[in-house]
């Protein structure tokens, strides 16, 4: 297969090259870019880090890392590189992730980067409902806010990552561990094993059984979302949201 061996040639030739001239910021990017398309990602990153680190002072380069550790979930290295970005140039998308990276440990350094993407009106709204969530007392409270808003919204990764810091909490919160099998549902990730767990915690839990239900949904099993949401209204027959859920 000719096409699958184009990428491999392109990346022989970057290689020697490399070996001859030694590796340029161009090259490494070519070669992350070529790992990309061929499927590696984690092997594309090496490269684009490489390359990052050799031109430290280009802002669309670190754009672009940020984003690939966003994607794998490196979130401490992708505050570093987001960090880098929002010194470089005044990214707004970079300021809105640093504040969502942020909500859950440093609402303070959160409100600050939620205000400076919020001129952008794409983050507008989306800020608007973030910034009063930011005041809850309790780092549960407050990522549990921020969570529920960003998912409304769409902001599927993004929720995930605070669900995700919220069942990392003692005591465990299932319905955090429950949103969080939903954010990953959503993105086309296998939420079951959040679900799951979060069952298996609180098996008497409307919410919880609510959301597997929803689960259950996204990944096309009627028949056991039916069941997860008749239970849900049995265990809240005065929520409308599950007789309304489950009438559809």
């Amino acid at each position: 297969d000719m096409t699958a061996q184009r990428p491999m040639q392109a990346l022989y030739r970057i290689e020697v090259q490399a070996a001859d001239t030694g590796w340029t910021p161009a090259l490494a990017s070519a070669a992350g870019d070529i790992w990309d398309t061929v499927g590696d990602f984690n092997r594309a990153v090496a490269y684009w880090e490489l390359a990052a680190n050799m031109r430290p002072d280009d802002a669309v380069m670190a754009r672009g890392l940020a984003q690939a550790y966003l994607e794998q979930g490196r979130w401490s290295q992708a505050v570093i590189s987001l960090s880098r970005v929002v010194d470089l140039s005044d990214d707004h998308w970079a300021h809105f992730q640093l504040g969502i990276l942020q909500s859950v440990y440093d609402p303070r350094a959160a409100t600050e980067h939620f205000n400076l993407a919020a001129r952008d009106p794409q983050f507008q709204g989306v800020v608007t409902a973030l910034l009063p969530a930011l005041d809850e007392a309790s780092d549960i409270a407050r990522a549990m806010r921020v969570g529920t808003i960003l998912a409304t919204r769409s902001y599927w990764p993004a929720a995930e990552y605070v669900f995700q810091y919220a069942a990392s909490m003692t005591p465990l919160l299932p319905e955090a561990l429950a949103y969080m099998g939903i954010a990953r549902d959503q993105q086309g990730k296998d939420g079951g094993v959040q679900i799951e767990k979060a069952v298996a915690v609180a098996p008497n839990s409307a919410q919880v059984r609510y959301l597997q239900g929803i689960h259950f949904q996204l990944i096309h099993n009627a028949d056991a979302s039916l069941q997860a949401l008749t239970l849900a209204a049995s265990l809240d027959p005065l929520n409308p949201a599950y007789a309304a859920e489950l009438g559809t």
